[in-house]
């Protein structure tokens, strides 16, 4: 038996090895998409200098392309290469966890170990692209409303367990890329109105909120996640749905109202309030959880932290000084 359960344990490994080895092509693909990124940023900028210089002449030429279309932001040669690769999907076989007990056979081998972690960063690299993907592509190129909606569930579920089974020991990179993508993903079912999004439960909202709990330390998941939450509520203020929009303004608030909160995710709680409930048929629930004058009462503490930590806001600068120039 001791045989057999070695011959077993080394397919396993040969297999894991295997398989890690086929994902460093996405991992390559990832590397490429992000430099690409960088030389479209670098034209961008250098664009909007010859605007600059000759805005008395002409008009700038990166007003031309329509960027409601998803593939104006990129070159369509490459759009059209993303579509016949079929890049999503393999992207998304790369995101899928190690079974427990493979996972538990690698980390018990000394040669093998590493390969768990090698195993992770791929996964980690895998949502990473998944998330540019989701800012270029339509629906039709990435399989639907259904099958977006499968691998919300899905990867959704294998977030809430990560976070709960280990919170941010060792596995703050995978967090931050899961919740990355889903926050991508999630405005794509919204855009759609994906109707069952509307069957969301008040315990489903509740594992999402629990995560910037047990991720309070790190600014990009708990700003993931309410941009999450950010997205459903506008969903829900639109479907009417004023239960669930109650479940995400005490959520909102509650950021909002927590002394040891980082300011800048307050920020973003402060500014997801305020696209969630801009619209006339979200009144009801503002008056019943009294969220003008919560959220007035909080706003001081806030612009005092922000004052306070001016020098250390990095990307979240111009959004809370708009805060402060604008009062809510």
């Amino acid at each position: 038996m001791k045989g057999e359960d070695d011959w077993s344990s080394s397919r396993i490994v040969q297999a894991s090895r295997q398989q890690i080895q086929k994902g460093a092509s996405l991992v390559l693909s990832s590397s490429a998409f992000k430099t690409y990124d960088s030389i479209h940023e670098d034209e961008e900028e250098s664009m909007e200098v010859e605007c600059d210089d000759d805005s008395d002449d002409m008009t700038c030429a990166s007003e031309g392309p329509n960027f409601n279309e998803p593939e104006a932001l990129i070159n369509s040669s490459i759009y059209e290469a993303l579509v016949k690769l079929n890049l999503f999907q393999h992207s998304c076989n790369k995101t899928v966890d190690l079974p427990d007990n493979v996972a538990e056979i690698l980390r018990n081998h000394l040669d093998t170990e590493v390969l768990v972690r090698k195993y992770q960063l791929m996964r980690s690299r895998s949502f990473h692209f998944l998330n540019n993907l989701f800012l270029i592509l339509d629906e039709s190129a990435i399989g639907g409303g259904d099958k977006l909606y499968a691998f919300w569930t899905e990867t959704a579920t294998s977030l809430v367990r990560l976070a709960g089974n280990s919170g941010l020991s060792g596995t703050e990179e995978l967090v931050e890329a899961i919740t990355a993508a889903l926050r991508g993903l999630i405005g794509h079912l919204v855009s759609i109105d994906y109707p069952a999004l509307k069957s969301t439960s008040s315990d489903e909202l509740e594992l999402i909120f629990k995560i910037t709990h047990i991720c309070s330390k790190s600014v990009t998941i708990c700003a993931n996640v309410i941009q999450i939450v950010c997205k459903l509520g506008v969903f829900f203020a639109k479907q009417n749905l004023e239960d669930l929009l109650k479940n995400v303004g005490t959520f909102l608030l509650n950021v909002m109202n927590d002394a040891n909160c980082n300011v800048c995710i307050m920020a973003e709680a402060l500014d997801a309030i305020m696209d969630v409930f801009a619209e006339d048929n979200t009144d009801g629930v503002l008056k019943s959880l009294r969220l003008v004058p919560q959220v007035a009462a909080a706003t001081p503490k806030f612009y005092k932290k922000a004052r306070k930590e001016k020098r250390n806001l990095g990307e979240y600068k111009a959004l809370i000084s708009t805060f402060l120039v604008n009062p809510y």
